[in-house]
């Protein structure tokens, strides 16, 4: 634990950092499994806020390009990248489910609670 704390930059190795912490404790048994178990959670919540992070970028960069197209009257272009951009979108959602940001059998906790408005919505 004191080499851990010695380095600050081997602290971003939350696993390393938390097994020498519970260890110096001496926290064993169940207590220990469970501790191990909430931190990898973490660690794969944090990895997937993270995709999900970028997913979204795409779409917002998709859906600003075509809108720059569309200032330009380039048709072609707007139309691919709203193309490229609902297929990022979907995968996105995908990816959610596939990926178990729901918990399992509540998949539909992913679904709107009202369809979308999209009638005279003004640009912000």
């Amino acid at each position: 634990l004191a080499d851990l704390l010695a380095e600050p930059d081997s602290w971003s190795d939350r696993p390393a950092l938390v097994t020498a912490i519970v260890a110096d404790l001496g926290v064993a048994g169940d207590v220990a499994e469970r501790i191990a178990a909430n931190l990898a959670e973490t660690e794969r919540a944090r990895g997937r806020h993270h995709q999900v992070s970028e997913a979204s970028d795409d779409v917002v960069q998709g859906l600003t390009a075509a809108a720059y197209a569309l200032e330009l009257d380039d048709r072609p272009r707007v139309e691919r990248y709203l193309r490229q951009t609902l297929h990022a979108a979907s995968r996105l959602m995908t990816d959610l489910v596939a990926d178990g940001l729901a918990a399992p059998g509540r998949e539909h906790d992913l679904r709107r609670s009202a369809p979308a408005d999209l009638a005279d919505r003004r640009a912000v």
